[in-house]
């Protein structure tokens, strides 16, 4: 059975490259309202946050939309958002911290 830091080294990590793409195909990712229309949380900006073997937390969002602070864990054995509210873009730990912290 892979384990979460297994499942976000897959998705974040493609041929060597790490890329933050795609977070709209992780299970209950959060939609919000931009500008009356209603769409995906965007990852244009985004902070680490926090990541254990268990949790891995976010905060996301784009130009034009409210932040969002994002909770993933494994469900079932995939990737899913299991909390999501409105938050800030706190200070996170470079990509670097977090390649780390995947290894």
């Amino acid at each position: 059975m892979s384990t979460l830091k297994e499942k976000l080294k897959e998705h974040f990590i493609s041929n060597g490259e790490f890329e933050v793409h795609s977070m709209d195909e992780i299970k209950d990712w959060p939609e919000v309202n931009a500008g009356g229309d209603i769409e995906p949380l965007d990852t244009e900006n985004y902070e680490f946050l926090s990541l254990t073997d268990d949790i891995f937390k976010m905060a996301a969002g784009g130009d034009w939309q409210e932040p969002m602070i994002v909770e993933i864990q494994l469900v079932d054995g995939e990737l899913a958002v299991t909390d999501s509210q409105a938050g800030e873009f706190p200070e996170g730990m470079t990509e670097e911290k977090f390649i780390e912290l995947l290894n």
